[in-house]
């Protein structure tokens, strides 16, 4: 079985990005039109005649919908934000306080004096997201162990409390290591597939839909 290029599923992910800023700016014109004749009030009620109230209009509509569109984001961001203080009290989640001095290990790059650090952390509070996370990432690095951050990675998308976008990064982590380090080509086509399944709607789902289309168009199942 050849070997999936990251190359080539980086390049996917990018044109789906690509695409879906082109949809965004399509519908913003879209309903910029729909919404135009408000705008085209509003500049009549201002006294604008003629051309000029036609650009003033057009004006106010490109204003009235970036400005609720930089509304909804914000609602959206602080939205994420209450869920995860909640999910995660403190900003590490439970056993925050007890990880520090693991994380400053890791940080340190003192690979085995942090693995002891997590695992008593951890026997005490059980497993954090947090900690999860930043143990599997120095398990990631030259000095690391690949296995052990492959079972990291596992146990953070199997956390009770894990969030959408921490299993979307995990499957994400889970697959340059079964490229890279690990270079288990068949495990990496099933976390493909299964982040193709799981995230249908997302471009990091659709390219990695788009590299399992190009594998079997080579031939590669």
């Amino acid at each position: 079985m050849s070997g999936i290029d990251p190359d080539l599923l980086q390049r996917a992910i990018k044109a789906e990005k690509a695409r879906a800023r082109r949809s965004f700016v399509f519908g913003f014109l879209f309903v910029a039109l729909l919404t135009m004749p408000i705008g085209y009030f509003l500049a009549r009620l201002d006294g604008f005649e003629g051309v000029d109230r036609w650009t003033v209009g057009a004006g106010i509509t490109v204003a009235l919908l970036a400005a609720a569109t930089a509304v909804i984001k914000v609602m959206q961001w602080l939205a994420s934000h209450m869920a995860m203080s909640f999910l995660q009290p403190g900003g590490s989640g439970r056993g925050g306080s007890n990880t520090s001095r693991a994380e400053a290990l890791a940080a340190a790059g003192l690979i085995e004096e942090a693995t002891a650090e997590f695992a008593a952390a951890r026997a005490i509070d059980g497993d954090s997201i947090q900690s999860l996370r930043v143990e599997a990432e120095l398990n990631t690095t030259a000095a690391g162990d690949p296995k052990r951050a492959e079972d990291l990675f596992l146990r953070i998308r199997r956390d009770p409390n894990v969030t959408r976008s921490q299993e979307l990064y995990a499957s994400h982590r889970l697959i340059d290591l079964y490229i890279g380090p690990l270079a288990d080509q068949g495990r990496a086509m099933v976390e493909l597939r299964r982040m193709a399944d799981r995230f249908p709607d997302t471009v990091d789902g659709q390219g990695a839909l788009a590299e399992l289309n190009r594998r079997k168009a080579d031939g590669v199942e």
